[in-house]
């Protein structure tokens, strides 16, 4: 199996806020080429030491009519969507 793909990211030249958007083609063992999968992440430091995060992943599933079995194991297929707070003490 292997991925082509490719990321772009931006952030404040200061660090308090950034965010990243990356695509990517994975392929089975079989060289079967999967669908291609759309991530985007982005943060914002609100304190020296409070940042939030926000993921999605499979944005692009909506467009294509069956789930892309390349990515399992998930819950269920379709977008996923996280919200993290990263504290440092």
């Amino acid at each position: 199996p292997g991925e082509i793909g490719g990321s772009l990211a931006a952030e404040e030249p200061s660090g308090g806020y950034g965010m990243s958007a990356s695509v990517f083609i994975q392929a089975d063992a079989s060289g079967t080429a999967g669908y291609p999968v759309l991530k985007a992440e982005a943060f914002f430091r609100a304190f020296d030491n409070i940042t939030f995060f926000i993921e999605a992943s499979d944005l692009l599933s909506p467009m294509f009519e069956r789930p892309n079995y390349i990515l399992s194991p998930y819950l269920s297929p379709g977008i996923q969507a996280r919200f993290k707070i990263q504290i440092s003490l």
